[in-house]
């Protein structure tokens, strides 16, 4: 279905995708229809919906001329065939893109239009910015890449062909018609292809420092964007295959030096994005993945693995091993704030990611174990005890009233933790200020690792109650004689079988307001009604009357 299109000519077509999302479509549609830039047709194509969709859409094209309405018969499975079908259906001189769950900056259409216009460009480049909603707090992606230029090749500035989101993005209508570029249909990641295609392109492109567009990140969300399923083995081979076909289009272009720059950003980017997988999945679900990303990174140029940073190097080493362990090891430090899950090997003035054994491992593509190990670099012993980056991982947690029980475990990277005098589970405000403890015990267990664990109440500290803020984290306190160490505590892995999600949504009973929830990096969160943090903090720790 294809609602009758206004008669004025729009000056930018923006495609807005959809399907079964009617509960946050109207945000997106609402941020459209009050840009500044008026002058707009917004073509909601609609993948075959069956929640509302098209009702909502319909009515809204009723009361606002601007909107078009396209209802596809099928489901087509993804972003590309929605996009291609609004490209085909654009009517003006500029094509923007819009997923339903993301919005549009106020200024967004003006900003990207009028450098476009005033460059002469058929691409134009804004910042997207990553938006948290439960944080409700924006981090601009990458704007290192967006300082403003105009190019007339892509080789001008190759480094911006790791900015492969096509929604922060203006497109020259006519040019793209000629071109006949389109996204591949059938595939996720399809914006890889289709902006290293336009980059390429191009006659000019145009840059610009302002956010435009706000890519909206719900971590609780049940219905999380196709970029956060990460742990589906489908995300990781059609990643796979994205990359494989880029490889082919870049092999019939002449722009020298492109696919190395290209080959980087998979093993700093791509490569490490979907490992983090291995994170939330057991070995039998990490062990498909493992094998699809290493098929493809045997055939890296070994001259770009030399110059990755160290510990990107140590994954790709357990990734063409197969080590799933070594895997996740690497994968904390990258993606929980470079906490050290492993030992750490000195021989003399170097450092080395593992145990003396594994050092021994045999040469891999005619490197030998400390070449792929060899973390020097990364400075991790230079560190005074308090700020050692110690992972603590917890196994078991359950909650019951006011008790709560709860084990884990340390490695200690450098045979330093018999020091420890003290242990205590805390809650922290913020990821410091302790807020409560409760006492621990702790047991060595062979060289590297310690265990810990606890059955009772947490006890107030006598922190000013007025300071008690809306959120925190749960960590780990070490105390030696003289220094205290404090870490947050991250998840073992989500599938672990003992890992006990014990909490419904509530903490303590149903009356105190406080919820507990997984955060993004892997740590656990509290978060608390401001309103009514003292008597929360008063009841569930035991800290007396409110």
């Amino acid at each position: 279905m294809n609602t009758n299109a206004s008669p004025i000519v729009p000056d930018v077509s923006v495609v807005l995708i959809s399907y079964n999302d009617a509960t946050r479509l109207p945000r997106a549609l609402a941020a459209l229809q009050h840009q500044s830039h008026q002058n707009i047709e917004i073509i909601v194509v609609d993948d075959a919906s069956t929640d509302g969709t098209s009702e909502l859409v319909a009515a809204a094209a009723a009361a606002d001329g601007r909107i078009r309405q396209v209802v596809l018969t099928a489901n087509s499975g993804g972003c590309s065939g929605p996009r291609n079908r609004g490209i085909d259906e654009a009517r003006g001189k500029w094509v923007m893109f819009c997923d339903s769950d993301d919005e549009y900056t106020h200024d967004g259409v003006a900003e990207l239009m009028r450098a476009a216009e005033q460059s002469n460009a058929d691409l134009g480049c804004g910042v997207a910015e990553r938006f948290y909603l439960r944080e409700s707090r924006g981090y601009p992606w990458r704007p290192e890449l967006h300082e403003p230029r105009i190019m007339s090749t892509i080789m001008d500035f190759p480094d911006l062909i790791a900015d492969t989101i096509s929604v922060n993005k203006i497109y020259r209508r006519n040019w793209l018609v000629e071109t006949g570029i389109r996204f591949p249909e059938g595939l996720l990641y399809e914006d890889q292809l289709f902006t290293m295609e336009v980059f390429t392109t191009a006659r000019t492109i145009v840059v610009i420092p302002e956010t435009t567009y706000r890519w909206n990140v719900a971590a609780e969300s049940n219905q999380q964007s196709i970029t956060q399923r990460r742990t589906e083995l489908r995300n990781v081979t059609n990643r796979i295959e994205i990359n494989r076909r880029i490889d082919a289009f870049l092999t019939g272009i002449e722009l020298p030096g492109l696919t190395a720059i290209k080959g980087s950003k998979f093993l700093t980017h791509d490569l490490p994005a979907s490992l983090a997988a291995v994170l939330l999945v057991n070995d039998e679900e990490a062990a498909p993945i493992v094998e699809v990303l290493a098929d493809y990174a045997r055939d890296i140029d070994m001259d770009l693995i030399s110059e990755i940073p160290p510990i990107n190097k140590v994954a790709v080493g357990c990734l063409l091993r197969g080590d799933i362990a070594g895997i996740r090891n690497a994968m904390r430090y990258l993606r929980w704030t470079y906490v050290i899950d492993t030992p750490i090997t000195t021989e003399g003035e170097r450092r080395y990611w593992g145990a003396p054994i594994d050092l021994a491992e045999p040469a891999l593509l005619g490197h030998d174990a400390r070449w792929w190990r060899d973390v020097t670099e990364l400075g991790l012993q230079s560190e005074p005890f308090a700020r050692q980056r110690l992972c603590h991982l917890l196994i078991e947690f359950a909650v019951n009233g006011d008790e709560v029980t709860l084990s884990g475990s340390t490695v200690d990277p450098f045979a330093m933790l018999d020091k420890v005098v003290a242990v205590n589970f805390v809650m922290l405000q913020g990821a410091n200020a302790v807020l409560a403890r409760l006492p621990m015990a702790w047991e060595q267990v062979d060289v590297n690792r310690w265990t810990w664990r606890a059955a009772g109440s947490f006890t107030a500290t006598g922190l000013d109650r007025a300071r008690i803020g809306q959120r925190g984290v749960f960590g780990v306190e070490l105390q030696t004689g003289t220094d205290v160490n404090v870490r947050t505590v991250h998840m073992g892995r989500m599938s672990e079988p003992k890992f006990v999600m014990a909490w419904p949504g509530r903490f303590f009973g149903r009356a105190s307001g406080l919820t507990i929830h997984p955060s993004r990096r892997g740590t656990i969160a509290w978060r608390s009604s401001p309103s009514r943090a003292q008597r929360i903090i008063s009841r569930i720790l035991g800290g007396g009357r409110g």
